[in-house]
């Protein structure tokens, strides 16, 4: 025999009815951080990132983002690391990177309005109108 399943609330029960309890929030478990990057190794990690640079098998990862060349960027990650999901993982934090040195190479050139007023002169200067 099956069992008739949860009971409809609509039927006879009013709202209300019972013993009132109050809902316990349980002691966060240690297991639960597992797998969290804290502030020490995400600081660690960049700063050897810093001094390191990337491994030959990143830049050509990069390289072939630049080209188009996505599904092939993947698939060399995937060789190299073993798993997609660790392959996709790579291929994004490259895309980060990559859109991180981009934005610095941009603020680095257009920061100061002085700057920007010497290329625009010397744009004006070059072009023959």
């Amino acid at each position: 025999l099956r069992s008739p399943g949860p009971v409809e609330l609509s039927l006879t029960a009013p709202l209300k009815k019972g013993h009132l309890v109050t809902k316990r929030t349980p002691v966060a478990r240690t297991a639960a951080k597992k797998g969290k990057l804290g502030k020490h190794t995400k600081f660690v990690r960049e700063l050897v990132r810093e001094v390191t640079g990337f491994a030959p098998y990143e830049r050509r990862i990069m390289e072939l983002v630049r080209n188009g060349l996505e599904k092939r960027a993947v698939k060399l990650a995937k060789r190299k690391l073993g798993t997609l999901r660790r392959a996709k993982s790579k291929y994004n934090e490259m895309n980060d990177a990559m859109r991180k040195l981009r934005e610095q190479r941009q603020s680095f050139f257009f920061d100061d309005t002085a700057t920007t007023e010497i290329y625009t002169l010397s744009l004006h200067d070059a072009l023959p109108i």
